[in-house]
């Protein structure tokens, strides 16, 4: 069964339990498939990603196949703002989204989740047809001294892939979630002198498994999520964190994912 998300922030647990750690969010208006049930538990595939976790069935609502196949062929929008509003016509609800929402199928306005018409008010932005790394350092910049959250996607907290997530999505590329899965996109870049903005460094810890990731900015320079989303140096060695004087993560490799 489709579902398309009609609140603000769903958060994906690890396992069918609110105790259980949050591994992502599915934002207002993104997709996602029910896999499974459990106890009130739905286990879903988000849509864009294939990202798999657990979600409070209370929280989640289906979506007419029809109204799916046709929302998959419409142009999206993103929510530009930290946070704007969306007013269900039938009750008059609120539903205050924050930033990178999605905004299906919407026409003057008005959109349609779950057979229930929204009202939007707020700034969007079209996620271009063709991916676009033109407004990409602008866009990461947007997101400045948010601070880390393990599994968040929003302007209120974020993890580091997460983050980079967010900023390709507005460029017009849909990534994988995790830092692990993204390292497999793109073209490895021989010398840290050849990045260009926009490129991913991705760093490892000391067993060689991925877990960090950032984007490159120029001048030898990297915005990333750590503590918070914050701009640090960046060597062939890896992030110099210039408030401690140490490097505080180990570069692996850099890819080129958008030109």
């Amino acid at each position: 069964m489709n579902c398309i998300s009609p609140i603000s922030i769903l958060p994906v647990r690890s396992e069918p339990s609110e105790r259980s750690e949050m591994v992502t969010q599915v934002l207002f208006g993104e997709a996602y498939t029910i896999l499974d049930e459990r106890n009130g538990w739905l286990l879903i595939a988000c849509k864009d990603d294939n990202y798999e976790g657990w979600v409070d069935k209370k929280m989640s609502a289906p979506v007419d196949p029809g109204r799916m196949s046709q929302n998959a062929c419409k142009p999206v929008f993103l929510v530009n703002d930290i946070v704007a509003k969306a007013t269900n016509q039938l009750d008059k609800s609120v539903v205050y989204v924050v930033k990178g929402s999605t905004l299906p199928m919407i026409h003057e306005g008005i959109l349609e989740l779950g057979g229930k018409p929204f009202l939007f008010e707020g700034n969007k932005a079209g996620i271009p047809a063709i991916p676009d790394a033109s407004k990409m350092e602008e866009i990461a910049l947007s997101y400045l001294n948010i601070p880390y959250l393990w599994g968040g996607r929003t302007p209120f907290g974020i993890d580091c892939s997460g983050f980079v997530q967010m900023v390709y999505k507005f460029c017009g590329l849909q990534l994988l979630r995790d830092a692990s899965q993204q390292i497999n996109t793109g073209e490895p870049v021989s010398f840290i002198s050849e990045a260009l903005p926009g490129d991913l460094a991705f760093f490892d810890n000391a067993s060689g498994s991925i877990t960090h990731v950032g984007i490159i900015l120029s001048q030898g320079k990297v915005i990333h999520a750590s503590g918070k989303v914050r701009i640090d140096s960046i060597d062939h060695i890896g992030i110099f964190d210039n408030s401690t004087g140490k490097y505080s993560h180990n570069l692996r490799i850099i890819k080129r994912v958008l030109t």
